[in-house]
């Protein structure tokens, strides 16, 4: 017989899956307000897409970025190479005049 006062086991482990899935509703709701979801179209599934989708995305744009400041850095290299000759070309120039 069960004590007064206490829960079954049966009962304590259903509160807990019921608070586990009222939280993991509240993450699913938070996530698609972050992704800017219309509620028509919110299901888990699709939810979870989107969130693929926009992850694919910023990683491609991160790519993106990663190519151009590659591609820049090559660039800012190549231009200081030019000015120190530049540099060194003014000083013989002048070295020669003098």
């Amino acid at each position: 017989m069960p004590r007064k006062g206490k829960v079954p086991k049966r009962i304590n482990k259903a509160v807990r899956e019921r608070i586990i899935c009222e939280h993991l509703n509240e993450l699913f709701i938070e996530l698609a307000n972050s992704l800017e979801l219309n509620q028509q179209n919110s299901g888990r599934v699709s939810v979870l897409c989107e969130a693929t989708q926009f992850l694919k995305d910023v990683f491609g744009q991160i790519e993106s970025l990663i190519n151009g400041h590659t591609c820049l850095l090559s660039d800012s290299n190549y231009v200081t190479t030019e000015t120190n000759d530049l540099q060194g070309r003014n000083i013989s120039a002048r070295d020669r005049d003098i």
